[in-house]
């Protein structure tokens, strides 16, 4: 090989090297990402069921409490 194919040999593999290194720097970037994202996207999820949980609870206890009055007048009308 000649001196200058030599040259471009070695600028060509370093150039390879570099895009490697990008790749895998690119690649390594995107996963972290996307990780992060997935938890967010748990994290969103976990709290919108927390809320509809919650928002149930609520309700229950609501309809409770309803079914308590209406009994109890229910029990004052009998008396009557």
């Amino acid at each position: 090989m000649l001196d200058w194919q030599k040259q471009n040999h070695i600028i060509q593999q370093e150039k390879e090297k570099e895009m490697i290194q990008y790749e895998s720097k690119r690649l390594k970037d995107q996963w972290e990402r996307d990780l992060k994202n997935e938890q967010i996207e748990k994290e969103k999820f976990k709290e919108s069921n927390k809320q509809v949980y919650l928002e149930i609870e609520e309700f229950n206890r609501k309809e409770l409490i309803e079914k308590k009055k209406k009994k109890k007048k229910k029990k004052l009308r009998k008396r009557n």
